[in-house]
């Protein structure tokens, strides 16, 4: 779903970027399952910031960023110097890739802006390769009030124990997951089957 002008315009500021950055991103990032990854996807990437933070942290990736929005990917196109960073308009319900095309998927504040969120998960499996890896930081409903979500331009409402449920009967195994004041992470891979607890 775009975002309307107000929220365009706070999720393109230095200082969203700037925390995003400082305090969301580590949050991820100090929970990598892995840092050899070839190809990875950055969904909801807005104009590239998240996508050139995981290029930089995964240095031999290849990082396709995808947005709804073709304004926010016009501007990451015209930003971008690097050659393993490439920015796509796409549908995260509807993804233009094969199946098991990435190592990982990367989606940061991105799925309650996906009008059905469930449907995205299930893309963002199809995508995934067998083993592949998802990391998710996302708000839960508990912030969001009818003001919050019109800037926002919100779609889908989870809590972070709905969204850790969605994602387990989608065939992942939830490795890590936290949470800070409204935001929450989770880490997972996923599996054909599930394997027996550890």
């Amino acid at each position: 779903m775009e975002m309307n002008l107000i929220g365009r315009i706070f999720v393109n500021s230095f200082i969203w970027n700037y925390l995003n950055k400082k305090f969301l991103m580590p949050l991820i990032f100090d929970n990598l399952l892995r840092e050899d990854y070839a190809r990875v996807l950055d969904l909801g990437c807005g104009i590239g910031y998240t996508s050139r933070e995981v290029a930089n942290r995964l240095r031999n990736a290849e990082v396709f960023g995808v947005d709804y929005d073709r304004r926010q990917i016009r501007k990451a196109n015209r930003r971008n110097k690097s050659r393993r960073i490439r920015f796509l308009v796409g549908d995260g319900k509807n993804l233009g890739f094969s199946n098991g095309y990435f190592d990982a998927v990367f989606a940061f504040d991105t799925m309650h802006h996906i009008e059905d969120y469930e449907e995205a998960i299930e893309e963002m499996s199809r995508v995934l390769r067998k083993n592949g890896d998802i990391y998710v930081l996302d708000v839960d409903k508990k912030f969001f009030n009818p003001v919050i979500k019109w800037i926002d331009n919100t779609q889908s409402l989870f809590s972070r124990e709905e969204f850790i449920d969605r994602l387990k009967e989608h065939g992942f195994r939830v490795y890590k997951e936290g949470k800070r004041l409204s935001l929450f992470y989770a880490v997972a891979r996923k599996f054909d089957f599930l394997p027996p607890p550890s």
